[in-house]
């Protein structure tokens, strides 16, 4: 009456399979194959790599924001210049200047936005400052 019937699966076929397939992706996510900034490391650059970079980005900040004759536009290249500076990797030694440098550009495009000409100017002196501490 009841036959036994054994029908052929493929399911340790695909268990086999799929636990290959993770066993590489874990070694090829983790092994030696693995670039270092993926694991989370981060390349800090030197100082004076920093310095260079920070150069770089003040010259052409002083550049535009002296070409500018407009509010908005003096505004745009110190928006641009906050930008550019937070996307460094900054060195351990040079982290109060880098911040320094952030609040003073955010305040003169504060001040910018307020029509603050006395304060504009003090901004863009304490600008000159740190960048002469480079």
């Amino acid at each position: 009456m009841f036959h036994e019937h054994h029908h052929r699966s493929f399911f340790p076929v695909v268990l086999v399979g799929l636990t290959l397939v993770l066993v590489f992706v874990v070694l090829f996510a983790t092994g030696p194959f693995t670039n270092l900034s993926r694991r989370g490391e981060i390349d800090v650059p030197t100082s004076e790599r920093y310095e260079a970079q920070v150069q770089r980005i003040l010259f052409a900040f002083d550049e535009r924001f002296n070409m500018a004759d407009a509010t908005e536009s003096r505004v745009f290249v110190a928006v641009q210049a906050t930008d550019e500076l937070l996307a460094l990797v900054v060195p351990a030694d040079l982290r109060d200047l880098h911040l320094e440098l952030i609040i003073t550009l955010n305040r003169l495009r504060q001040d910018l936005e307020a029509g603050n000409a006395a304060a504009v100017d003090a901004s863009v002196r304490r600008l000159e400052e740190l960048h002469a501490q480079l």
